[in-house]
């Protein structure tokens, strides 16, 4: 399911470059954080007051910050 998503980052980004995303805590997050490590992509995950967190959760807003 994040393939797609994922591909697009992968072909956007140049090396350097950043996407952020927007989830409001959807149970996919956990998948998509973790295919996306493994796919090489740096993974930064924020919380709605801008602190960074170790995991992604589940019923909370956070912001993806992908980088190359």
């Amino acid at each position: 399911h994040h393939a797609p998503l994922l591909n697009l980052i992968q072909t956007m980004l140049e090396e350097g470059g950043c996407c952020w995303i927007a989830d409001p805590g959807r149970t996919p997050i956990v998948d998509f954080v973790r295919t996306a490590a493994e796919r090489g992509q740096h993974v930064i995950i924020r919380d709605a007051d801008w602190q960074t967190c170790s995991f992604p959760m589940r019923g909370r807003f956070q912001l993806l910050e992908l980088t190359r």
